[in-house]
């Protein structure tokens, strides 16, 4: 069985509201996971976070509620790992959730070989490679790209226990710096095609109203020293080329096993 956890923020009723009708009305049981508010971070929430690392890895500090962000998709994985739960699928609540949705939850369940993580979201248009169809409509694919965001996700144990320790210290924003770093994690990653969860974008996000000044103050940084800017680059591209290889390696793997043994999503 594939639970169904949701972040959201104890004071965001609105948001939890929208959502808990949506998933009620597509009958797909779920569990409300409370968000760690960035307003409240404690000391023990910021020793997950080394600001000065961050800022040589991204050239920024992260902003609290990003901080939050990430400590509440982490808490999620520790909750899969330590509860032994097969596999998962993780929601935020900022999103509009498709129709089909309930079936493609059934055809995760039914994957034939092994996965850590199937995105179900992404804010970037980025390419894929068709592995098989996972439900009417909608394929089971391999991303050669970054897609960004943390909207919505399956995850396994296994691929729990891979973003866990890569998550020690917490290593930038959970979406590009994490649930996108397919090779650093080692994750086997696909995708569902086109996605069944999209940013709900009524929702202002507190994310980007808490990041403006920090992200002025590193476009401050790119003018200032291009040297740092120039050599950033450089390994993001490097990182992207060694994740596209690697994920064109996972696409051969996963296709040689469907071909084989026959076997599809049903």
């Amino acid at each position: 069985m594939n639970r169904v956890f949701v972040i959201s923020l104890d004071h965001r009723h609105d948001r939890r509201n929208a959502l808990t009708a949506r998933m009620r009305e597509l009958a797909i049981p779920f569990e409300i996971f409370s968000a760690i508010d960035g307003k409240l971070l404690t000391k023990a929430d910021l020793d997950a976070y080394d600001d000065f690392l961050m800022k040589r890895k991204i050239l920024r500090s992260l902003s609290p509620s990003e901080i939050g962000c990430y400590l509440s998709h982490l808490a999620i994985w520790q909750h899969i790992v330590e509860n032994n739960i097969d596999s998962a699928t993780i929601l935020e609540d900022d999103i509009t959730i498709s129709d089909d949705f309930p079936t493609i939850l059934d055809g995760i369940v039914h994957i034939p070989f092994k996965w850590d993580l199937i995105r179900l979201s992404g804010l970037d248009p980025t390419p894929s490679l068709k592995l098989c169809q996972i439900s009417p409509g909608y394929t089971l694919a391999v991303p050669l790209g970054k897609a960004n965001g943390a909207q919505g996700y399956s995850i396994s144990r296994h691929g729990a226990i891979k973003l866990i320790q890569y998550s020690q210290p917490i290593p930038g924003t959970v979406d590009t710096s994490t649930l996108d770093c397919y090779f650093e994690v080692g994750l086997l990653a696909m995708d569902v095609r086109p996605y069944p969860i999209h940013e709900n974008r009524f929702f202002a996000s507190s994310i980007a109203e808490d990041r403006r000044p920090i992200v002025d103050a590193y476009r401050s940084v790119k003018k200032k020293s291009r040297l740092r800017f120039a050599i950033y680059r450089f390994k993001r591209s490097m990182s992207n080329r060694i994740n596209f290889i690697y994920q064109l390696l996972n696409f051969i793997r996963f296709k040689t096993y469907l071909s084989r043994n026959s076997a599809a999503p049903k």
